[in-house]
């Protein structure tokens, strides 16, 4: 499990958040360093990176907001086994019909097959 942390700031008086990820002590776990720890300063800093590039500019002395606070975790599961069909079959194919198709400037009657499998295998309320 991966768990993404994330920050929803605005300034005081908008109406429009920007998310914010932020590293925790249980992020780090063991490896802990005071240096990788995402302080106030550096979320503040990372929230006006992030205005100024989607606004064009800051503003000065404004109070910044946290809306919300949340949480997404992402967890990996297993990836099945999945088995590999091959293609079996008895007989070669034949055709079930011809069409006229237009090929080398002229009407040819072309024949038309479809596989044996496929073909019973297409099973639909409006064949019936």
């Amino acid at each position: 499990m991966h768990p993404l942390r994330k920050l929803h700031i605005r300034y005081h008086g908008s109406d429009s958040a920007i998310i914010i990820s932020f590293k925790t002590v249980s992020e780090l776990g063991d490896e802990l360093n005071n240096d990788e720890l995402d302080d106030v300063s550096t979320i503040i800093t990372r929230f006006e990176q992030a205005h100024h590039q989607r606004y064009g500019f800051n503003y000065e002395n404004r109070e910044l907001v946290v809306e919300a606070v949340s949480v997404e975790v992402i967890g990996l599961s297993d990836r099945p086994e999945e088995p590999i069909i091959t293609a079996q079959r008895s007989a070669s194919l034949q055709p079930i019909s011809t069409i006229k198709m237009y090929t080398a400037d002229r009407w040819q009657e072309t024949p038309f097959s479809i596989a044996p499998l496929f073909y019973q295998a297409i099973v639909s309320p409006a064949q019936h």
